[in-house]
């Protein structure tokens, strides 16, 4: 891995999942991209217990792109594997007025804040990424 990390974090209670939280900053485009180069992609959230467990990993003021994206389709937000958001209980996630796509340049990605509520940030604005091993 990079070695600017905060480290992995690996748990068998979701599934002997590993997850790599970055200290380094990059475009939601080059944070996917670092993933990819490691053997890994962005994190795509299963499970509420996945969101628990990962929204306790992070400290205030701290962001991290989720593997989310509506890029390919306004609205229609969809996981870096191609399954849908949906309708289920990962709605309840977005934080209050999310996803707003607000600016000129719309926003388009998927982000996890520190209060575990989720972001749809400018995928040109840079947060560390959080990838699942």
């Amino acid at each position: 891995m990079a070695e600017a990390t905060r480290g992995c974090c690996c748990t068998s209670n979701l599934e002997k999942s590993c997850y790599f939280f970055s200290t380094s900053s990059k475009s939601w485009l080059d944070a996917k991209q670092f993933c990819t180069n490691e053997g890994s992609h962005l994190v795509i959230v299963n499970t509420k217990q996945e969101q628990t467990f990962l929204s306790n990993h992070i400290t205030e003021p701290h962001v991290y792109w989720l593997g989310l994206s509506d890029s390919a389709e306004e609205g229609e937000w969809r996981w870096l594997d191609g399954s849908p958001l949906g309708f289920g209980f990962l709605l309840r996630f977005w934080g209050p007025g999310e996803p707003n796509n607000v600016g000129q340049q719309g926003e388009d990605c998927g982000s996890l804040r520190f209060d575990g509520k989720w972001n749809d940030p400018a995928p040109r604005g840079t947060a560390p990424e959080l990838s699942s091993l």
